[in-house]
This record gives structure tokens, sequence and C-alpha cells, in this order.
């Protein structure tokens, strides 16, 4: 009998020691798994950081070698080298403004535009080439003395100027358009579109004169002259959009661009006296397409209150109803009262209702519960003489 407790006992024991070695083992594949997943979580989340980190140098890198190219002088190199740097540079431009513009896509227009750069060649160089190559080719001519023929531009480009808003009202920024017959040098301040074209954005109206210049040095200076810019829209006084008067109104509306306005979708001339009641609407516009709309409503009706009568005196609680549109507030002797409540005490009471236009309603009433008071005489009793009976009663 002990012999069959002791394996049992047995094998008992060895049933949980494998239980627990198959726990061990299932615990630990779980965190091995944890341990890859936030591995591979923080790896995607690194690779992500040095991505756009590697974006925001590239981008540095290209803005930095454009204000470079910028800074170099036209006249030193030779019109095709100088005029395929200026492609460059104008493509380069739009790629940097690109807000969705890809690593290798930036990094590829930085290659180019350094190639552009490498490849630049000085006046100076070009000149000895073919000066050599001219020699070289007038040694198997008669007339050794032969020399290549220099074309020199000694005309200012021609300059045509554009403006968005053909000078009219207009409550948008204006675009400047400068438009040239010839390639031309990069504008400061200015966006270069194409080699014979460069805009520029005013948000205000302002003079100023620009100088436009050829490749050769030639230059033309031509007046800018923005106007036409209105941002602001146009000033109604009189009243604020919201507003609840109970009194007529009389509306000024101010712009020197003004197109017209209309009260309640009817044409409106302002100075026009307003005196209807009920809610109003009032929109102004300007040739600019500035907008201005004032809502306000002229109520002279006071409060309403029923329940009581001004001056009245009762012997009952009384209930009072208040009633109005724009309800403000009301007070019963000088203490908020609720619409609606029932007043039981006795006493004198005053009622006071105001409306958010200035009107006002005010009640005066009394509850008296009190009979009157009879002395002199009490009630069921006979006299022989005459009595003075006396009436005692505030309200008799």
């Amino acid at each position: 009998m002990s012999e069959q407790i002791n394996k049992k006992r047995k094998y008992i024991v060895a049933l949980i020691i494998v239980l627990l070695l198959i726990g061990a083992t299932i615990l630990t594949v779980v965190l091995l798994n944890n341990r890859k997943i936030e591995g591979e979580e923080l790896a995607y989340r690194d690779t992500g950081n040095v991505e756009k980190e590697d974006l925001t140098i590239s981008k540095a890198e290209l803005q930095t070698l454009i204000n470079e190219a910028k800074t170099l002088e036209s006249e030193k190199y030779t019109d095709d080298t100088w005029l395929a740097l200026l492609d460059e540079l104008i493509s380069a431009e739009s790629v940097y403004s690109d807000g969705e513009a890809t690593k290798n896509k930036i990094d590829a227009t930085i290659k180019s535009i350094r190639e552009k750069i490498n490849t630049l060649v000085t006046r100076s160089e070009s000149t000895t080439e073919e000066l050599e190559s001219s020699e070289n080719q007038g040694q198997t001519q008669e007339n050794s003395s032969q020399r290549p023929t220099v074309a020199v531009d000694k005309l200012a480009p021609e300059v045509t100027v554009e403006y968005s808003n053909n000078g009219k009202p207009t409550n948008k920024n204006v675009v400047v358009t400068i438009t040239t017959n010839e390639d031309t040098k990069l504008i400061t301040s200015w966006k270069q579109v194409t080699r014979t074209k460069h805009t520029k954005t005013y948000k205000v109206n302002m003079m100023e004169n620009v100088v436009v210049e050829d490749l050769s040095g030639n230059k033309t200076e031509i007046k800018i002259e923005v106007v036409g810019i209105d941002k602001e829209a146009p000033l109604i006084t009189g009243i604020k959009d919201g507003e609840i008067i109970n009194t007529r109104v009389l509306l000024t509306i101010t712009d020197k661009n003004l197109k017209g306005s209309r009260l309640n979708d009817v044409a409106y001339t302002s100075g026009t006296e307003i005196a209807t009641e009920g809610k109003h609407k009032l929109v102004a516009r300007d040739t600019a397409g500035n907008e201005t709309i004032v809502n306000f409503e002229i109520d002279k009706t006071a409060p309403k209150v029923t329940g009581i009568t001004d001056g009245a005196i009762v012997n009952a609680s009384v209930t009072l109803t208040i009633t109005d549109a724009n309800l403000k507030g009301s007070k019963l002797n000088d203490v908020d009262y609720i619409s609606g409540t029932e007043i039981t005490a006795e006493g004198e009471y005053n009622l006071v209702v105001k409306d958010m236009a200035g009107n006002e309603t005010v009640l005066n009433f009394e509850i008296d519960k009190t009979v009157p008071t009879i002395t002199g005489i009490k009630n069921g009793t006979h006299h022989k003489t005459n009595v003075k009976p006396v009436i005692t009663d505030k309200n008799i």
C-alpha cells in the first residue's frame, strides 16, 4: 500500500516539474518576441527620424548652393555655359519650394548645379581657345592675318511690365511680371521664371525702381507702381454687430472703393434712418471684394408681465409670468426673480423687468391676507346705547 502511494507522489511531482518547464519555455518565447517587436519598432522610428534629418540637411545644402550660384557674375562667363547654369537654377528653386520633393530628387539637383558651376567657361578662356583655333586654321590659309569676328551687344534690354490686377481694386496680393526681349541676369528679390521672365508678389501698394541687366551688362531701369490693393473692409458706424437697441438708428458706411450695401436684401443708402422694429442684416461691399456684415435688432417693446396688474392689492399668493424675446433679467424687491415663481409672503412688492434693448417694465403690488380689525363692539352682542365701532386696516 505504501509503495503505491510513493509511486503516485513521484508521478505527481514529475508532472508538476514538466508543467513548470513548459510554462517557463512559453514565457521565454513570449519575452523574446516582445523584444523583437520593440526592436523593430525602435528601428523603424530611428529610420524615420534619420530620413527626416537627411532631407533637412539636403535642403539646406541645396539652398546654400543656390545662393552661391546667384553670387556669380554672368559677364565673366560665356553665354552658353552661363545660360545652362541659369536654367538649372530656375529648376532648383522649384525643387526647393516643393514640399513633397524627395531626398533623391534634391540630391540629384545639387549634383546637377555643381556640374553646371564646374563647367562654366570664362570669357578669357573662351577667347584664347578661339584665337588659337583661328591661328591654326590661318596656317593653311593664304591670309594668315585673319582673326575671328566678335559680336558686341550695346543695346539695353526691352522690358514690359504686367500687373495681375491691371491696376484695379483687389483684396489679394498683386503679382508683377517683368518680361524682356533677351536673356537677363537674376533680379534681386525677384523670382526668375525663365531666362526672360521674372515675377514678384506685392502685399501692399508701393513704388520702386528696378534695374534689368542683360548678359552683356546693358541695363534698363523701370518704375514699378503697384496700386489697387485694398484689404480693408467697409466701415459701418452707428451700430455694432449683434447689438439690440430700442430706438431708431442711422448708419454710416465708409469705404473709398464702396460698391454698394443692402439692408435685408434691399438696397440701402448710407445715412438713411432705420426705425422699423425687428431683426436687420446690413451687408456692405467694396469693389476690391471686401465685405462687412452687421446683424442687429430694433426692439421697442417692453417685457410683458402677467398674473398681476400695477397697483393691485390681492389677498392670495401670486405667480407671475414674464415674456420677452430679449429678456435680460428681473428683480423683485431688488432680488433676482425667476418667471413662474410663486410669491406667498404678505407685503409690498416692486417688480422691475428689463430686456437687452433697454426696455423696462415696473409693477408695484401688494399681498394682504390680513382681514380688517374691528374694535368697540363684539360680534353677536346687543346694546341699549349707541356704540362707536373702530375699523383698522391700512387697505380699508
